[in-house]
């Protein structure tokens, strides 16, 4: 129902034993709070981020390793992060890095349009794609779906991914601890585009 969608603000899944988050929650723009407690999602889309209005999240007891990049500028009210199997400690960069001058012309024309084309979608809020379906072929649509911010804004197909502990308690006013020990440092996945931002990190990290 589309008014549903377009309205509700509170949503409860937990213990539904799902692995994944619903799609569906995409499309639930005015959403407050989400509950997905006791499943067993492995992973958080980064579109999750792009729901405005989310301030309660709750994520305990499920699968997740580490957070997408979005979450380090999501701001949050309450963050339920217990009970996850988190990443305890840095990871090694990883990936190939593109060279500044490594893309040649139709890449570099491709992905200036894909960041374009993004950043248009963020500012209409269209979070479900669904209005894309009759105009761009499946696997563009994933692709769009699918692509990370680097730390420059610039979305990107490929990079150097780098995992690092971030403090949440930084971004949320309540964050339940990522384990029994108290910590509320979450590990977050960022992709770097060019050796520039892989320093801009370094440092930001340093």
């Amino acid at each position: 129902n589309c008014s549903i969608t377009q309205t509700l603000a509170y949503l409860d899944l937990s213990s539904n034993k799902l692995t994944n988050v619903p799609v569906a929650i995409f499309t639930m723009t005015k959403l407050v709070e989400l509950r997905l407690s006791n499943n067993r999602i492995s992973h958080l889309p980064a579109q999750m981020t792009k729901l405005w209005y989310l301030k309660k999240l709750k994520v305990a007891h499920n699968l997740i390793e580490f957070l997408p990049s979005g979450f380090s500028r999501k701001r949050l009210i309450e963050f339920d992060l217990y009970g996850n199997p988190w990443i305890t400690a840095d990871v090694p960069t990883q990936g190939a890095m593109l060279q500044d001058t490594s893309l040649d012309a139709i890449k570099s024309l491709f992905l200036q349009s894909l960041h374009a084309f993004r950043k248009w979608l963020d500012k209409t809020s269209v979070l479900s794609f669904d209005c894309l379906r009759d105009l761009l072929p499946q696997h563009l649509i994933s692709t769009l779906q699918n692509c990370e911010q680097c730390i420059c804004g610039s979305y990107v197909l490929d990079g150097r991914r780098v995992i690092s502990l971030v403090e949440m308690s930084e971004f949320c006013e309540i964050v339940i601890s990522v384990n029994n020990v108290g910590s509320t440092k979450v590990p977050i996945s960022f992709v770097v585009c060019s050796k520039a931002c892989e320093r801009k990190l370094n440092h930001l990290r340093a």
